[in-house]
């Protein structure tokens, strides 16, 4: 680029958007720690093989989706109020009445949890057991047959479910699904 490093072009792009996905492919692996100044997803070094490129490619592409996320509507007592779904611990169910525990208060209203279930698909929850809807962001650790949440909540993991429970949630940790 005539005039223009990448750092700068960066550094221009950030200016205008701090949301945009930043991956730097060059053959001067010296500078790779100045891609934190602007907040890169990634870093390649020069020659890329395919296998390489499509590899981080994909990494990148789970990362921004993990950024993303749509906004879960619930109507409350005639009212409707619109959440992150990273906000959300975690969704209980109790007798056909949802409470929805977010970081910072609860949320109750008639529904099902099946409901929520597909209101959250694709976005990082998995159902423990019949009554959660767990946020695997806000898995702390897990023991025995129980999860704990941020917060300190424990909730059940049924024995039918706890092999894909702990497979989902290594999959989240390790970046492999949202």
């Amino acid at each position: 680029m005539p005039d223009v490093d990448g750092f700068e072009a960066a550094h221009r792009v950030r200016e205008v958007d701090t949301d945009v996905a930043i991956i730097f492919v060059t053959n001067m692996g010296q500078y790779a720690i100045k891609g934190y100044e602007v907040d890169a997803l990634s870093y390649l070094l020069k020659p890329v093989p395919y296998f390489g490129f499509a590899q981080e490619l994909s990494r990148s592409l789970n990362r921004l989706s993990k950024r993303e996320s749509r906004g879960v509507v619930l109507t409350i007592n005639n009212s409707v109020v619109r959440l992150d779904p990273t906000e959300i611990v975690y969704v209980e169910s109790v007798m056909h009445r949802i409470t929805v525990h977010a970081m910072d208060r609860e949320y109750a209203f008639s529904g099902t949890l099946k409901a929520m279930e597909e209101e959250l698909a694709g976005q990082g929850f998995f159902r423990s057991n019949n009554c959660y809807l767990v946020n695997l962001r806000h898995v702390k650790r897990v023991e025995q047959s129980v999860s704990v949440m941020v917060g300190g909540a424990e909730l059940q993991v049924s024995r039918p479910r706890r092999k894909a429970f702990l497979e989902a949630l290594a999959d989240h940790v390790d970046g492999r699904s949202s």
